[in-house]
């Protein structure tokens, strides 16, 4: 502490550009301590979100804000509006795929597919689940059903319908990206029934629903 009020500064993290990282709930959460902490020193304490791709920013700004009971009413309908467009509109940003260089779909790992749907911090978030901590309950070829940490997974094969309720999966819903639990799922179905789903995900990915939930 080297002067009477404190900046705090959120670029992004762990990726390139920094400046489109979407920060999770729990990444937002991490943080409130540590702004009461510096609160209590010292009083004035300004926060400054710059990751700005998609209306990220102002998001992520009103959450933590929401997080410290400071935020407006007005400022979380415009969070909600800036949530609610991105689930219908959201682009596909700047990512550049394995299939958009000609590799065919038939020649990739379960891995590789993934990262069609989602990127190499997720994946490893993934791989990183204890086996314990996934219960499959079901496995057949019309559905699945599994629980994982305090969330469940529901994909139903026949209607190609996806219900999941983490934070992650919420915010990418409007470009069908896997989250971190989707991820475990895939890489701890056998193999052939993995490349089989997650194939054919990708290949018909708009006649696939990515649906959320609350649990309970």
């Amino acid at each position: 502490m080297t002067a009477d009020f404190s900046y705090i500064r959120w670029h992004g993290r762990g990726t390139r550009p920094w400046y489109d990282y979407h920060y999770s709930h729990q990444e937002l959460e991490d943080w409130v301590p540590r702004i009461l902490r510096i609160g209590e020193k010292i009083g004035k304490v300004y926060g400054y979100f710059n990751n700005h791709y998609h209306g990220y920013a102002p998001e992520n700004c009103v959450e933590i804000l929401e997080m410290l009971n400071l935020a407006l009413p007005e400022q979380s309908r415009v969070k909600e509006k800036i949530v609610q467009h991105n689930l219908e509109k959201r682009p596909l940003a700047y990512e550049r795929k394995l299939v958009e260089y000609g590799v065919s779909l038939a020649g990739l790992s379960v891995k590789d597919l993934l990262l069609e749907m989602t990127d190499e911090a997720r994946l490893e978030r993934g791989r990183e689940i204890g086996d314990d901590e996934l219960s499959i309950e079901e496995a057949t070829d019309e559905h699945i059903y599994a629980s994982i940490r305090d969330y469940f997974i529901d994909v139903d094969l026949s209607e190609k319908t996806i219900v999941h309720n983490c934070d992650d999966w919420r915010k990418g819903l409007g470009i069908k990206r896997m989250c971190k639990h989707l991820c475990k799922l895939f890489l701890t179905l056998p193999e052939e029934q993995a490349l089989v789903i997650v194939r054919g995900i990708i290949e018909d990915k708009d006649g696939w629903v990515f649906k959320t939930q609350i649990s309970g």
